[in-house]
């Protein structure tokens, strides 16, 4: 089995967010606790097109929501996008093991034993794009549930 990186989503979190305002809201469900997870996955993927991280094989970047238990999912990810978040010290790289890193450097023009050679003497810098993709999925998480809060107040009848 593929290692793959977990990121979790507990819709208890989301809850927490509305407050004293969750009582008269409904719970978030199932359906939502997948959308927040799919919405994490996608803001990390675009980090990961925009930062080149993507080749032949590495362009199906497989990640999505995969839930664990009722309102809990977690973010599916490929383990190597952990070493492009927080970069690496130098170390031997076998491309024999890691053919994804030969596409990808034969799809950017680079020679992989030179790529293998670079990494080896000065590890991989650090890119962030777990953390800068988890703050952009906030921030599109707050707005759909400020749009869904308006719209359900709207719909009772209230002015907040």
């Amino acid at each position: 089995m593929a290692n793959i990186l977990t990121i979790n989503i507990d819709d208890r979190k989301a809850r927490d967010m509305l407050g004293r305002i969750r009582k008269n809201l409904p719970q978030v469900n199932d359906k939502g606790a997948k959308k927040v997870a799919d919405i994490y996955a996608e803001e990390i993927k675009f980090r990961m097109y925009a930062h080149k991280f993507t080749g032949t094989s590495m362009g199906d970047l497989d990640l999505g929501g995969i839930k664990v238990e009722d309102g809990k999912y977690v973010v599916r990810a490929p383990k190597y996008l952990w070493y492009v978040d927080q970069g690496t010290k130098p170390h031997f790289v076998s491309l024999s093991k890691h053919p994804e890193l030969y596409d990808w450097a034969r799809m950017h023009g680079m020679n992989p034993y030179y790529l293998r050679y670079k990494i080896s003497k000065e590890g991989t810098e650090r890119y962030g794009v777990i953390r800068d993709g988890i703050k952009a999925g906030d921030k599109r998480f707050r707005q759909i549930l400020k749009q869904h809060y308006d719209t359900y107040i709207e719909s009772k009848g209230r002015n907040v």
